[in-house]
């Protein structure tokens, strides 16, 4: 403990033989209690110590040599009761070292009640929200391992694209995909789910709703995704008709039209708007003049198929209009 600034007074100088001395020794011997450092030595000169003490040089010199003197009635009897020594530079404080052990005890044995005290109001504190801490920690505990869970089935973004692709392609009514890639990806199916969904979307495609005039009550694939809909029991179909529509991938559709020929989906397009392209041209010659000699069937001649193009305009699907 640094004892520059701060020095303990105890109670006990009301009954020790100091205090029946006159008031500059008193004085004086308080002064060089606040000047001593932690090793009992008061540093200074007679003149510098009067001034400190306020009081005369003559009364702190007589101060002094009281300080100096045997002291047959003190309660300490180091040195015949003295209390201060003179040495180079100062005084040093005889019994110094013993006060200050004690003070130390006591300032211990103070902080430790101090803590001691903190300490029971923390813990009667802390059980009064205990029940509820524990409940709160047991839930944080189970909200994490379940997010831990949802993260482990998430799949990969490239995953789920493939996925999602798999889907529109399965499903019959091509509407709003930008909507419904948004509903996929909020959805963000697990692997099991995406087998459920694919299993419900060929049955529901083949279902009474969805064959009737048309496919008009097949709902758009955002509303269905957002809506649970693979949840639902499709109605029994009545069996393909006029107004049935069976929906099929690009390659069951090459397949049926081609002969299985397209080796990607942008070059079975493709086909497809050749194939629009020799309907509206027989269209034409139909309307406007009877095929040239040797002409059946999909083949045209260049003639007849420049004026085609000239009078319809074929959907554009790509930049390659070569077979």
């Amino acid at each position: 403990m640094t004892m520059a600034g701060y020095t303990k007074l105890f109670n006990s100088i009301l009954a020790s033989t100091i205090w029946e001395a006159d008031m500059p020794t008193r004085i004086v011997w308080i002064t060089l209690l606040a000047m001593a450092d932690k090793h009992g030595i008061a540093e200074g000169s007679v003149p510098g110590l009067a001034t400190f003490a306020r009081v005369s040089l003559k009364d702190c010199r007589k101060a002094l040599a009281a300080l100096q003197a045997p002291d047959l009635d003190s309660r300490s009897k180091e040195q015949d009761g003295c209390r201060i020594e003179a040495v180079e530079g100062g005084w040093h404080l005889i019994n110094h070292a013993k006060y200050r052990a004690k003070m130390g005890a006591d300032e211990r044995r103070e902080y430790l009640r101090l803590k001691q005290a903190e300490y029971r109001a923390k813990t009667s504190k802390s059980t009064n929200v205990n029940n509820v801490s524990d409940k709160y920690t047991l839930l944080t505990h189970a909200e994490a391992e379940a997010e831990a869970e949802a993260k482990k089935n998430v799949p990969a973004p490239s995953a789920l694209a493939a996925s999602f692709l798999a889907f529109w392609e399965s499903y019959p009514k091509k509407k709003s995909r930008a909507d419904a890639e948004k509903a996929w990806r909020t959805l963000a199916p697990s692997p099991d789910l995406l087998q459920r969904i694919m299993a419900a979307l060929a049955a529901q495609r083949a279902s009474r709703d969805w064959t009737k005039e048309a496919g008009k009550y097949i709902p758009f694939p955002a509303t269905w995704l957002r809506g649970r809909r693979w949840d639902d029991s499709p109605e029994a179909s009545d069996g393909p008709g006029p107004t049935s529509i069976v929906a099929e991938t690009w390659q069951e559709a090459c397949k049926r039209l081609h002969g299985g020929t397209c080796e990607e989906r942008i070059r079975h397009r493709h086909q497809m708007a050749l194939d629009q392209l020799r309907v509206q041209a027989r269209e034409v010659l139909t309307a406007h003049e009877a095929p040239p000699p040797g002409e059946t069937g999909n083949e045209l001649s260049g003639d007849a198929a420049r004026k085609a193009c000239t009078t319809y305009k074929p959907i554009a699907v790509g930049k390659n209009w070569s077979r």
